[in-house]
């Protein structure tokens, strides 16, 4: 008889790290720089007469970024994925713990390095281009507005991730949900006030602590919803 007591959450751990180890950053790193490659050559251009403004941004790294942590995410719940997690000591709740601890380590490290790249991009902009075709009010970026930066963008990573890791889990759910999911999407961006009232509520809230109570909690729910899924699928064939 064993004394030793498992615990659920050390387990989840051990897979994650096992999880971890066999990933790959290159993707992240590739995505930024193609993002970076494209910001280079300026997002907006104002031609007025005696002068044309051109702006910047590291929006397009965040986006790249983002669709990186979307793609990992929607993939974590594939059933020859899954597989793996029964040559260890696992259950499902185990496993999809171990999912979002690796989902919520890309998107610390996405929202972080996306948000470093605006430095750096100043930087590129400023040795390539000379300082004297820069605009120098509010060139340099206060460490209070970066962290704020990185603060919000790991957000948005982990709410994209986590919605993300629900709809590769209806997928694996019901093949169907890979017609329906688009279709849902294609009926919800018709919904012109819905879709501006769910912009709004995720993008426009001046307090920094109910978005990130908005963000915890939606996230939390679509996990929620996934591990419920995933309890209900069949078992290994």
């Amino acid at each position: 008889m064993f004394t030793e007591k498992i615990s659920l959450f050390s387990i989840a751990a051990k897979q994650y790290l096992y999880k971890f180890k066999a990933s790959s950053m290159i993707g992240l790193i590739i995505m930024q720089l193609l993002g970076l490659g494209v910001t280079l050559n300026g997002i907006s251009r104002f031609v007025f007469p005696s002068v044309i403004v051109q702006g910047y941004s590291n929006n397009l790294i965040f986006l790249f970024s983002l669709l990186w942590v979307v793609i990992i995410a929607a993939w974590r719940p594939d059933r020859l994925k899954k597989n793996i997690d029964f040559t260890l000591v696992s259950n499902r709740i185990s496993s999809a713990l171990s999912d979002l601890y690796l989902i919520l380590t890309f998107c610390l490290l996405g929202g972080i390095t996306a948000s470093l790249y605006s430095p750096v991009l100043r930087s590129l902009i400023y040795w390539g281009g000379g300082d004297t075709l820069i605009i120098h009010e509010g060139f340099r970026i206060p460490l209070s507005v970066l962290g704020l930066d990185i603060l919000s963008s790991v957000c948005y990573m982990a709410l994209a991730g986590c919605f993300a890791y629900f709809l590769g889990t209806l997928y694996q759910f019901n093949k169907l949900f890979i017609i329906m999911i688009p279709a849902g999407i294609i009926g919800l961006m018709r919904q012109e006030s819905m879709l501006k009232s769910l912009w709004a509520f995720f993008t426009q809230e001046s307090s920094l602590i109910l978005f990130l109570v908005k963000g915890v909690l939606t996230a939390a729910v679509l996990f929620a919803c996934s591990v419920f899924l995933q309890n209900r699928i069949e078992v290994k064939k």
